[in-house]
């Protein structure tokens, strides 16, 4: 009989155990489940912050290219008026040489007689003159033309 009073107890104890031991399983299942939630949130928020900072660098790296293109754009303007401006100061250099050159022929001794400036008709005088700034002022105007600056 004694062991008849043992078997309820032994019985009860055991299906507690039993039963405490599926509700210890059911608490780890699910610890570990709110775990790997918790985890591949914090991946997922991770993996957002790291694309958000790459499309910032992306984003700082294309202002940079359009600074970098705008510079080698004015760089190339400036270098294309430098460009004009210098044949355009050799142009007229050049013209300045040319109308100094003609009035030394015309003064000079080597000039023939009928390109000399006329000593004694001023008349004459005015017309070479007139005809020579006239040819110097169309260079000028040539040497603006061809080489316009900004």
């Amino acid at each position: 009989m004694n062991e008849n009073k043992l078997i309820l107890p032994v019985s009860i104890l055991l299906g507690c155990i039993i039963l405490g031991g599926f509700y210890y399983l059911k608490q780890l299942n699910e610890q570990k489940f709110v775990e790997k939630q918790q985890k591949f949130q914090i991946e997922q928020e991770v993996g957002v912050f790291l694309e958000m900072q790459k499309n910032a660098i992306e984003l700082e790296q294309k202002k940079v290219e359009i600074a970098q293109e705008k510079l080698n754009t004015e760089k190339r303007q400036q270098e294309s008026i430098d460009r004009q401006r210098s044949l355009l100061d050799t142009c007229l250099q050049n013209e300045e040489i040319r109308h100094q050159g003609v009035w030394d022929y015309y003064l000079s001794d080597k000039a023939p007689e009928n390109t000399k400036i006329p000593t004694s008709n001023t008349y004459e005088w005015g017309l070479v003159f007139q005809k020579n700034e006239d040819k110097n002022k169309e260079e000028i105007n040539n040497c603006y033309r061809n080489f316009p600056v900004q």
